[in-house]
């Protein structure tokens, strides 16, 4: 099993370099990622080829660490390839805080990236119509809080700051798509997640990288290629963190 788990690694980091050298080359790359991430859901759903007259399977695994580790790996190849010394730490614990991805140089830490594959979990930080939605169920009776979600996901930012001495410009936030969080019913437009977000987290609202604007775009569930949207957030993320590192 060992390798095979190998295989799927070796294979998503081979696409990472190709899509970083096209980085490199000028290309725009946000759409690649979005397709890479759509094989990424389709091959953790292979359960449902078992599927017979006596077995039906609806689980499949995540595949949130994998699209962290391809984000990583294009930054790590990307890096390499421009010579910038960058030291991509990914899910690596320091002062029990643990960022999704940490790029270093020379022991200091230059950036951070959060990573969601979705945001449906928390919704509430994302969307000022789900917040407003659950605050009136609290008032009914339940027992989620919107208001705590939104300070645990904002300390964590902040601890992240204090821990690597950075600023707020300097912390960013990646969703590949608002699937989860936009709702057909809803009447916020794009710009209003990303005031939403500056509002929530703290951190300027053009650090809130989606890498498409197709507001219901569900990339687990055979999505229609021909209407992707992609953005440039992602690169414009990657040149910004570069100038600043030299």
């Amino acid at each position: 099993m060992k390798k095979e788990r190998l295989a799927v690694l070796y294979e998503i980091d081979r696409q990472a370099n190709i899509i970083a050298l096209d980085f490199v080359k000028g290309k725009l790359i946000s759409e690649t990622i979005i397709k890479t991430i759509i094989e990424l859901y389709s091959s953790a759903q292979v359960e449902r080829v078992l599927k017979d007259d006596h077995f039906e399977a609806a689980y499949h695994a995540t595949v949130t660490g994998e699209v962290e580790f391809l984000i990583s790996r294009i930054l790590y190849h990307y890096s390499i390839k421009k010579n910038l010394e960058w030291k991509i730490y990914l899910r690596r614990q320091k002062d029990k805080v643990a960022p999704d991805i940490r790029i270093d140089i020379k022991n200091k830490t230059i950036s951070i990236i959060e990573i969601k594959a979705r945001g449906s979990w928390i919704q509430p930080f994302l969307s000022k119509e789900r917040y407003e939605n659950d605050k009136i169920k609290l008032a009914n009776g339940h027992k989620f809080d919107p208001d705590e979600m939104i300070n645990n996901q904002r300390n964590q930012l902040a601890k992240y700051m204090k821990v690597f001495d950075l600023t707020k410009s300097e912390i960013f936030y990646l969703l590949p798509t608002l699937d989860g969080v936009h709702r057909l019913k809803y009447k916020s437009k794009l710009n209003d997640y990303f005031n939403y977000f500056g509002k929530t987290s703290q951190i300027p609202k053009e650090n809130f990288i989606l890498l498409s604007t197709n507001m219901s775009l569900n990339l687990g569930c055979k999505p229609d290629l021909g209407n992707l949207q992609p953005t440039n957030h992602f690169e414009s993320m990657v040149t910004r963190i570069t100038d600043s590192s030299q």
